[in-house]
Formats: structure tokens, sequence, C-alpha cells
């Protein structure tokens, strides 16, 4: 009997997923196993193994030509004991919920997000044109805000204390502004409206969702800097450095820091999502304002941030398909 595997969650958990289905796949030559995601079967577009195997949860017929010939499974990497007692990654996580082993050495880190060539060569235009034209020796992609945010008095609030505030995240965009191209990547509601500091990259062509032209955008850019979000995923996948600051959530489990350049202010209690609520509404409660930044936080930042980019060595990021170009 073949598998259908159901990912639940944000688009971060989705990304996180896929190392763990390639390793499914080598181990398990006869499973014909199909994937059903709740919204994100587009970070999978382009994957030589994956992308014929993945559904969208909303797609008609499913329960006749997915689910009722197949053994259906919810892999949770958030109930994975080493995770949520942060000692694993999401990727580890999510290889523990579908693998069911505690091996994780022959995982990939990077390397498993796909772009075609036309995707790969539209990013690499737009980028290479806005340096360009604003005479920018860099482009950074910026993700300041979680899917927890929402508006209160017009001003970004995230109760669980993951997105960046909005004052200290333009603070570091107009620093950056002198020597690069920024490129907002979280929702447009919540980008001030009286600024042109930084390009919002909509969405709006005609033929390719937010997601795979923010994807190529991330695989094109020379610096990342976000929060605890599906950006920084889609980051560590195409092998970019950056910057990630973090709140609520623990660096080791939520993020990468093998990889990135971590800055918090504090040592947050875990937030368990998914496994105990009422504990993860408290916990939210005694981690609020941990993304609140010092004038001296802030200073900080900005001063790795240019040592980055000033003593940065390029990364060459090769895949092992023929296809080529690759958001929450």
């Amino acid at each position: 009997m073949n598998t259908t595997f159901i990912v639940t969650g944000g688009a971060g958990r989705a990304v996180c997923s896929i190392p763990a289905f390639e390793k499914y796949h080598r181990l398990n030559p006869e499973d014909d196993f199909r994937i059903v995601v709740h919204g994100w079967d587009m970070l999978f577009w382009s994957h030589p193994i994956l992308q014929d195997r993945v559904f969208n949860a909303v797609q008609k017929g499913l329960f006749e030509t997915v689910f009722k010939n197949n053994r259906t499974v919810m892999p949770e990497p958030y109930h994975a004991y080493e995770f949520y007692n942060e000692q694993i990654n999401l990727i580890e996580a999510w290889d523990y919920a579908i693998n069911n082993t505690c091996d994780h050495s022959d995982l990939k880190q990077e390397g498993y997000l796909y772009l075609s060539r036309y995707e790969k060569k539209q990013a690499k235009q737009f980028v290479n044109n806005l340096k360009k034209d604003k005479n920018k020796k860099h482009c950074v992609v910026t993700q300041p805000f979680g899917s927890g945010v929402e508006l209160i008095d017009n001003i970004p609030h995230d109760d669980t204390s993951r997105s960046i505030e909005q004052h200290d995240y333009y603070e570091i965009v107009n620093h950056l502004h002198k020597n690069s191209v920024v490129l907002y990547s979280s929702q447009e509601q919540f980008k001030r409206s009286d600024d042109n500091i930084t390009i919002s990259f909509d969405g709006t062509h005609p033929t390719l969702p937010y997601f795979r032209l923010l994807m190529g955008l991330i695989s094109e850019c020379d610096y990342f800097i976000g929060c605890d979000s599906v950006g920084q995923h889609i980051a560590r996948a195409f092998g970019k450095p950056g910057m990630i600051l973090m709140g609520a959530t623990g660096d080791k489990c939520f993020s990468y820091p093998d990889h990135f350049r971590i800055y918090r202010n504090g040592t947050p209690r875990y937030f368990p999502w998914r496994l105990a609520e009422p504990d993860a509404m408290f916990a939210a409660r005694m981690n609020d304002g941990m993304m609140e930044m010092t004038k001296e936080s802030l200073e900080e930042i900005k001063a790795i941030i240019d040592e980055d980019l000033g003593e940065r060595t390029s990364h060459t990021y090769t895949q092992t398909s023929e296809s080529v170009f690759n958001y929450d």
C-alpha cells in the first residue's frame, strides 16, 4: 500500500519538510507516495522527485485519487522530543516525523529548492537592473514580519514576539540604503505607506505566484535579513548569508545558528506550538517585548551587517538537476 502524507502549517514548515521527503523517497523506493499540502504546493515546483507527487489540499477530487487507496499519515515535527528540547532544527524534526530516525547526517541543509531557468533568469535580471538603476553595490532581501502580525493603531504588532518592530526595521533599512537595494518581502499592509525606502515585490506577475518570485529574488540577493519566518528557511536552502533577529523562538530549533548571524535580546521561554496550546499562550506573555531593540542593540546590528557585507565571499549555489529557478 502506498502512502499519502498531509503537511500542515505555514510555508516555512513546508519548505523544511522537503529534505525529509527526499530521504523517504530514497529509503522507500517501492512506495509511490503523495503529499497533500495546505496552500504551499508551489514551493515544490520544479523539484525533480516531488513536484508530481504534491497536491494542494483544496484541489477537487483528492479523496478518490489520492486518499482512498492509500494509508494516510500526518507527520508533526513539533512533537519530536529533540525539537521541543531545542536540540535539532525543523528540517531534522521533519526527518524524525517522516522517517522515524534520529540520524540526520544524510539530510540536505541546502540545495533542495528548485527554480526553472526562466525564473532564475528573471530574478537575476530584476536584481541586476535594480542595482544599476539605484547605483548600489548590494541587494538585501528583508522579511521583518511573520504570520502572527496584525495592525493595531495602524502599526504592526506580533503577539508571538517573532516579528521585528516596525521602527527598528526602518532604522536598519535607512542604514542599508547607503549601499544596498532593499527588497521588502512581508505583507504589503504592514509596510509604511509614506516611504520610498523599500521596494515591495507584490507578486503581480501574470503566471508566477508570489512565492516563486520571492524565492528567485532570495536566490539572487547578496544578503538576507529577517525574523523567524519562511524567508530565513528559503535563504538557508540557497546558502545565502544573513542576519536573523530572534525573539520568542529558539535559535537551534527554529533557525540556523551554524549558518546565519543570530541576534537576540535574551533567552525566551519555549513556545510549544501544536503541543500544549495554553502553555504556548502563557509563554507568549512571558516573552512579550523580546523583539524590542535598544539604541545600542541597533548600532550593534548595523555594525554586524556592515561587516558581513564588506567581507562577504561569493557563495556558489549548485543544483543537481537541469531545473534551476527558486516565500510566508
